[in-house]
């Protein structure tokens, strides 16, 4: 990644020097600012946990990268239930039927 320096004669910054700085103060913030308060008439956004003012662009994004990461959570937990569920039957030896697998109860002992 290139990144522009400010030279000699003026005091320029290039736009990849501003947004990488914005991008690792925002790494190092301790607030995910799920709790926000919205004032449509100003078109601004506070946090109530920490009070800090948040840009409503970035906080959608950041909330809809969010909602994406729990969504593959989710999808991920169904396969995983559908496995287990699967797992929990057994093909019966005399209908050769589907039939649940009855639990154990109590303490278990582990197999030698």
């Amino acid at each position: 990644m290139k990144v522009d320096l400010p030279d000699e004669k003026g005091n320029v910054i290039s736009l990849v020097v501003v947004r990488e700085s914005l991008y690792y103060r925002r790494l190092k913030k301790t607030c995910p600012h799920h709790a926000v308060a919205i004032d449509p008439l100003l078109s601004q956004i506070e946090c109530r946990a920490c009070g800090e003012k948040l840009n409503p662009v970035e906080w959608l994004a950041m909330m809809t990268e969010e909602w994406g990461r729990i969504k593959r959570m989710y999808e991920d937990l169904k396969i995983v239930r559908d496995e287990v569920e699967t797992r929990q039957r057994v093909k019966c030896k005399h209908c050769g039927q589907l039939t649940p697998i009855s639990r154990p109860r109590g303490k278990l002992t582990p197999i030698k």
